[in-house]
């Protein structure tokens, strides 16, 4: 069996990453950690002091690193994936596709804002489309 976790640093994502851990270690399933450097909108003609897009890659490196901390801790081997886009449910619906996954792990909610409202338009986004199972985990 093979496991995608999606990981983001939220408290929600913490959660998915130990219930995944936690079905990898008793199934002997391979786990994949996803995390999506989110590329900035495009800001047009207004100036953006800082590079956000180096901030980004930041954040999602430190969540692989720590889920990697946490799989390791319970003698689990994790395979992280840092990737960037626009859109982390797309990333995460294209790479369980291109590994055959069988199963996603993801938090109820991301990070933050009202993108991410409710169910989260990520992970209701993720059920909607993609080819296997998916569990959400609140």
């Amino acid at each position: 069996m093979k496991i995608l976790v999606a990981v983001d640093s939220s408290q929600f994502s913490e959660k998915a990453l130990a219930k995944a851990v936690d079905m990898a270690q008793k199934g002997g399933a391979e786990l994949i950690a996803l995390a999506v450097a989110e590329q900035p909108l495009d800001m047009g003609e207004i100036a953006v002091p800082v590079d956000l897009s180096a901030h980004y890659k930041a954040v999602a490196a430190k969540a692989l690193d720590k889920a990697a901390e946490v799989a390791k801790s319970k003698g689990v081997a994790l395979r992280p994936v840092l990737e960037g886009g626009s859109s982390p449910a797309d990333n995460i619906i294209e790479l369980a596709k291109k590994e055959g996954v069988d199963l996603i792990v993801t938090g109820s909610r991301g990070r933050t804002g009202l993108e991410k409202f409710l169910l989260g338009s990520v992970a209701s986004k993720v059920v909607s489309h993609a080819a296997c199972s998916v569990l959400v985990v609140r």
